[in-house]
């Protein structure tokens, strides 16, 4: 550390001296022993579509906010563009979105002249062209004790299914509307918590915000997400009905973690893919994907969260879709659908 003047040298060492003679208590300034940035994370994904998240920490205790910057070379994006590191929070997460196929070498910078770790090689393969993906195009915490929940504006594209789910909690919760959608499934669990997915497909262009109305019953907690597929999905019917072949409900009271939804007949095609959304009760747990299923959102998932969101995406046949969370909650819902590919 370096001093400009003598006084701030005795702030420095006089502090120290009373912490190793017991004194000076909170007064004492964090030391840093890291000498190194580290970073793990995923080798392979998709082109456009965000990867499972990457890590990077310290080799030892941060002494001063560490600002960490990933770049790939000016392919795809970053998300968020750069995450801080301090002595309360010493390790981060990102997650990288290609833009376009092949190899992206991932590296890192940092703003504390720390060693930067090794770079990490990534490489974008081209998404199927069979089983429709799924991306995110936003999600919510609802207003609690609300009769009805207004989305944030969304851009939904022509020719590609939305899915808009839903979790409500209230006694013996109504099944919500929203105007322009149409209902896939909805249920409930315990007489309070309803998961409802909702499908959308339009012809043309589209950015607006909808309003799920829950027929004027006060909800406790509302929690919601919109997802969107590829192009790569069947148009047939009318607002995406053509592309909706199954679904499957079910839940549990009770002190679980593991949620599993059985779709009660065989997948029509191998190119389609399934799609699920869970809500449940939970404080401070953290969901976990199903095997091969990529999250798409979730809402609510927090420190003393009273009821979560959870979206994910497989983009196969897969006839069972599940989760879990890091620790026991009270009752879990969930509502899953088999997704028809195109033509």
């Amino acid at each position: 550390m370096k001093f400009t003047n003598r006084r701030e040298w005795l702030a420095v060492t006089g502090s120290s001296l009373l912490s190793a003679c017991g004194g000076g208590g909170s007064n004492s300034v964090p030391t840093s022993s890291a000498t190194a940035v580290t970073l793990s994370g995923p080798s392979s994904g998709l082109v456009n579509v965000t990867s499972t998240n990457f890590a990077v920490g310290t080799n030892g205790p941060v002494g001063a906010s560490t600002v960490v910057t990933p770049s790939s070379g000016g392919d795809g994006t970053f998300t968020p563009t750069s995450v801080t590191l301090t002595t309360g929070a010493p390790t981060a997460t990102f997650a990288y979105t290609p833009a376009t196929t092949g190899a992206k070498t991932i590296s890192i910078a940092n703003n504390q002249g720390l060693t930067n770790p090794a770079n990490v090689v990534y490489t974008a393969t081209a998404v199927s062209s069979i089983n429709p993906i799924f991306t995110n195009v936003a999600s919510g915490k609802g207003v609690d004790n609300s009769m009805q929940q207004s989305t944030t504006p969304v851009s939904l594209l022509a020719n590609r299914l939305a899915l808009l789910s839903v979790v409500s909690v209230i006694n013996v919760p109504n099944v919500p509307t929203v105007a322009g959608w149409a209902l896939v499934d909805s249920h409930v669990v315990g007489d309070i918590n309803r998961v409802s997915v909702f499908r959308r497909m339009s012809t043309s262009d589209s950015t607006q915000s909808y309003l799920i109305n829950f027929g004027g019953q006060l909800q406790f907690f509302n929690r919601w997400s919109i997802d969107q597929s590829s192009t790569n999905v069947n148009t047939s019917g009318t607002n995406g009905s053509g592309a909706v072949v199954q679904s499957k409900r079910g839940g549990a009271v009770g002190v679980v973690q593991n949620c599993l939804l059985t779709f009660d007949a065989a997948f029509s095609s191998t190119a389609n893919s399934t799609f699920a959304a869970f809500g449940g009760s939970v404080s401070s747990a953290t969901p976990t994907l199903g095997s091969g299923f990529t999250e798409l959102s979730r809402a609510g998932v927090e420190l003393f969260g009273e009821r979560a969101l959870f979206v994910e995406y497989k983009p196969a046949a897969d006839t069972t879709a599940d989760m879990a969370w890091s620790a026991t909650y009270d009752v879990w819902t969930g509502v899953a659908v088999e997704i028809a590919a195109g033509s």
